[in-house]
């Protein structure tokens, strides 16, 4: 049986819509900036140039309410993958992406209350969020603010090295965002992604015992993780309390009432 479970807070939601839209606008009038000409604009200089300035101050803004999300509330756990993720987990997952999605193959790890991203996920952003994020909102106040580094680095004007970064990490943004894209549409079915980060909850099977499936063991360690199949604490106790059958001699069950 399947039931909603609440699955992405409300401010999440709220965050990475806002997110996608700021990036989209960087993208474009960063494509303008660089590449607009006289007889072919993406858009005028002027406007690229005050749109790349806003958006990219009020996604810097939206960073840190993730940041801070991430500190005072459960979500930011989901980014942290285990020892079992790093040496078993990722493996998994890539013959899935490589192989296992296009035979039909059921996922290795599905994604719940408990844990939201499957290996490869997880360090994608990490990489993303934690290291690539942070270096090119950095790069991008130095570019908004040229005097803060020394007018000649290596005999290079000392802005260059800034620009270059901050623009390979744009292009580097830019391919994530289409993996991120694809990948989203690769859940149980097209749709089922996107739709639970619109709603918040997510379609999840229940089993008769009324666990769900990816809940974790007692070590919190999830059972999905592992790929192993469940086994409910209650069915264990249930199977202890059943009374053992074994061979008795004929009258020996009539013995056994009468003396009780």
């Amino acid at each position: 049986m399947r039931q909603p479970v609440a699955h992405y807070p409300l401010w999440l939601r709220l965050w990475h819509w806002l997110n996608a839209a700021f990036f989209i606008m960087l993208i474009v009038s960063g494509l303008a900036l660089h590449y607009s000409t006289p007889a072919n604009t993406i858009l005028p200089f002027q406007t690229a140039r005050i749109l790349h300035n806003f958006t990219g101050i009020a996604l810097s803004i939206a960073y840190l309410v993730f940041l801070l999300g991430n500190v005072f509330t459960a979500n930011g756990k989901h980014y942290i993958p285990t020892r079992r993720e790093l040496t078993e987990g990722l493996w998994v997952q890539l013959k899935y992406y490589l192989v296992g999605i296009f035979r039909g193959d059921p996922h290795p790890y599905h994604s719940d209350d408990h844990q939201k991203f499957n290996p490869i996920q997880k360090l994608t952003y990490l990489g993303i969020m934690y290291l690539a994020a942070p270096v090119v909102i950095l790069s991008g106040i130095i570019l908004l603010f040229p005097e803060m580094v020394p007018r000649q680095i290596w005999n290079f004007a000392g802005v260059l090295p800034v620009a270059v970064l901050h623009s390979a990490l744009g292009f580097l943004l830019s391919l994530f965002l289409v993996g991120h894209i694809y990948l989203a549409s690769t859940g149980e079915t097209i749709a089922a992604n996107y739709e639970a980060m619109f709603t918040g909850y997510r379609s999840v099977e229940f089993h008769p015992s009324g666990t769900h499936s990816g809940e974790p063991e007692q070590d919190g360690n999830d059972v999905a993780s592992s790929g192993l199949p469940q086994v409910d604490a209650k069915d264990v106790a249930d199977e202890s309390t059943k009374p053992t059958e074994t061979s008795m001699e004929p009258g020996s069950r009539d013995v056994a009432r009468s003396d009780s």
